[in-house]
């Protein structure tokens, strides 16, 4: 068969059925409208940082790596809100924490984790 496998095997949008209804019960408590409301100063206030940095590099009249950018922004929303870390990956992209975080998530459309031919 054919499908996903390794990290993307449990993940939330491939579930199914019990597992699903697990894994949505587990993940409903972080998304109240109460941690919603106490998320959106955090994403706001980084949402500023990234616009400010997108502008700067507009100006210099070169192509921008938007994965880049974007990159950091997840990065920086998802340390923000989760665990209340200020890593600032938008100003500071050489911090330990995002290099190693890009070596875990290094995306190659050939790596045998994302999908696989089982029999």
């Amino acid at each position: 068969s054919f499908g996903p496998v390794g990290i993307l095997k449990n993940a939330i949008s491939m579930s199914e059925d019990e597992q699903w209804k697990r894994l949505r019960s587990l993940l409903s408590p972080a998304f109240t409208s109460g941690k919603l409301k106490e998320m959106f100063p955090i994403i706001s206030q980084i949402g500023d940082v990234l616009v400010r940095n997108l502008k700067k590099e507009a100006g210099k009249g070169k192509p921008i790596n938007m994965k880049d950018f974007f990159g950091a922004y997840s990065m920086d929303v998802i340390t923000g809100t989760a665990f209340g870390v200020n890593i600032d990956s938008l100003n500071n992209p050489q911090d330990p924490f995002v290099e190693y975080s890009k070596k875990i998530l290094k995306f190659n459309l050939l790596s045998p984790l994302i999908f696989s031919i089982s029999m």
